[in-house]
Parts: C-alpha cells; structure tokens; sequence
C-alpha cells in the first residue's frame, strides 16, 4: 500500500510582462495498492483525489475570479509487464470525474495508454508512447473532445 498527501501551486503568466492570469492551489491525495502477480508481472490499483483552488484574472465580474474551483476523483489502473530484460510495457487507464464547485458542470474523462520502456543502462532509457483520451462533459464553455497522442523520448536517471 502507498498512502500520498500533497499540495501543488502553479502559476500561468502572460508572455508581454509576465503578469499572472491563472493560479491554482492544489492539496491532493492518493492511495494505491500494488499486486506482483509474477516475477514479471505488477498491477497497480489506486484512486486520487485534489481539490483546485483557483484565481483567474480578466472574467466577467458575475463569474468570480474561483470560477474554476474544482474537485477531480480518479481510479486508475496500471499494469507492467517485463518482456525481456531490456523491454518493459505497461498499459494504463484512468477515469476521472471532475465537478467544478462555482459553475454547474461536470466531465468525465476517460484515458487509455500504452508504453514501452527499453532501459539501455541504469541511467539511460528509451520511450514510446500513446495514449487515448475521451472527455464528456455538460459545460457551456467547454466541448466534448477525443484526442490522440503518441510519441517517444529518452530518460536520464541520476542517483545520489
């Protein structure tokens, strides 16, 4: 078992004078449970949750500037697979359920992936990767949306 809190902040500024236009205070949580089912073989079940505390510049003053004040709740599953010992796959899915607080919506995202590692040495890794998302979602602002992702790159691992 593996029991994680947590808090975040991130802060989006515009490009011309780096004013912030977007800050976000995240306190999290997580409980994950994994399951060797072989000497090649992981599962891994786990929920995480976070509450978003927002501030958002330039909105109309009836919406609030925490118009963005959210809760996500996500299960995700994972699995790995060791091929050989120089391939690693692990597929992936995570469904989230996000309610925003201020306004009346909610989405519901569901994510698919699959990735191949190929540890070269113990600091060096090579990546491929894709990934399916579908997003649902009632919000007046926001559309529904499939996206489709794939790419590769390589890892660095530094020890001390």
């Amino acid at each position: 078992w593996t029991f994680t809190l947590g808090n975040d902040f991130r802060q989006l500024s515009d490009s011309d004078d780096y004013d912030a236009f977007y800050k976000e205070y995240v306190p999290g949580w997580a409980i994950r449970r994994d399951f060797f089912t072989s000497d090649k073989t992981v599962l891994s079940i786990g929920y995480e949750g976070d509450y978003r505390l927002t501030d958002t510049q330039y909105v109309p003053p009836k919406d609030g500037s925490n118009f963005n004040d959210r809760t996500d709740q996500s299960l995700v599953l994972a699995g790995s697979w060791r091929l050989c010992r120089f391939a690693i796959l692990q597929p992936s899915y995570r469904f989230q359920y996000t309610h925003f607080t201020c306004t009346h919506r909610d989405d519901f995202l569901n994510s698919f992936g699959l990735t191949l590692y190929c540890p070269i040495n113990d600091y060096l890794t090579l990546r491929t990767y894709v990934s399916y998302d579908n997003l649902n979602t009632d919000g007046y602002y926001a559309d529904n949306y499939n996206k489709l992702d794939a790419g590769g790159g390589i890892n660095l691992t530094v020890r001390f």
